[in-house]
């Protein structure tokens, strides 16, 4: 597999023009002369979901490097935000459940108020009681659109590969005064609050990605290791995501697949984020998403 390489959204300094650009496995990033009509990788896969394919031949070196570059998230205005839970089964486990394994329970984020990027921070409520959790997830853009995609033509469908942090206040999930049943849970104050939903740092191509459930998945909290799993521990894979979801909504390009968390989350082990925490995620070949936790006020 040649060297790994994604395209990431960026100003230069506080000019707020922005711009689509590569960003290198040195950590440099290069403008794409090619793809200056775009000003974000959402723009530019909704104008066309093929444009990551055909970037094959792109040297992710020669363009000019941007010193006073600043990242932003690479899919700033996706249409949908996709997220599958309890999708591994070890993390099921951590909260004392027993998997079920063959399907999978998908919510959605507002991808416009809930997506930042890479320096971001993440704004939590200063209430012990709303308990905020980090989840490193591996997540899948879509690039070519459908509805009914079967599974054995999912991958087709498939633009790259970026990184998701699925911050959610667990204590605020519950209501406690339901008018039914079905209103019992608070997805919206749990999972969609302002700036739960860091993205990047860019996009890797789907054909630069060997194999996607093969990839370690790290999670560190203020420098210490959280979450060290591999993919490969998906209950549902990726194509079989696709199609359950594209069995319920239509996907468009540009849309994300968020595809669960491994084991080794704070419901776990109680240790939930705090203002001043740094919160860092790597995924192998995709780079580093880094974001500090500060109160909402």
């Amino acid at each position: 597999m040649p060297e790994p390489w994604s395209l990431v959204t960026y100003r230069n300094g506080s000019d707020p023009e922005t711009h689509v650009g590569v960003l290198g496995a040195d950590g440099t990033i290069r403008n794409v002369p090619s793809l200056a009509p775009a000003r974000d990788v959402s723009q530019l896969l909704s104008d066309d979901p093929l444009a990551l394919d055909a970037l094959r031949g792109l040297d992710a070196t020669a363009g000019e490097a941007q010193d006073d570059a600043v990242l932003l998230a690479p899919l700033r205005f996706p249409r949908k935000v996709i997220c599958a839970g309890a999708n591994y089964a070890e993390h099921v486990r951590e909260l004392g459940l027993e998997p079920t394994g063959g399907s999978v329970f998908f919510f959605l984020k507002p991808p416009t108020t809930t997506i930042v990027g890479p320096g971001d921070p993440i704004r939590i409520p200063v209430a012990e009681e709303a308990r905020i959790d980090y989840e490193a997830e591996l997540a899948v853009v879509i690039g070519r659109g459908g509805r009914d995609i079967p599974a054995e033509r999912a991958m087709e469908h498939v633009a790259g590969y970026t990184i998701v942090n699925d911050v959610s206040a667990r204590g605020l999930l519950a209501r406690a005064d339901p008018l039914v049943p079905a209103m019992g849970f608070d997805w919206i104050s749990s999972k969609g609050r302002d700036t739960f939903c860091p993205v990047g740092p860019g996009v890797t191509p789907a054909w630069l990605v060997a194999d996607p459930h093969d990839l370690r998945i790290e999670l560190w909290v203020n420098g210490e290791r959280r979450q060290d799993a591999s993919t490969a521990g998906m209950d549902v894979a990726i194509p079989e995501l696709i199609a359950q979801a594209s069995a319920m909504v239509e996907l468009e390009p540009g849309d994300v697949i968020a595809t669960g968390t491994p084991a080794g989350v704070a419901m776990a082990s109680g240790r939930f984020l705090r203002p001043g925490d740094e919160i860092t995620i790597r995924v192998a070949g995709l780079g580093e998403l880094s974001n500090p936790v500060v109160a909402d006020r």
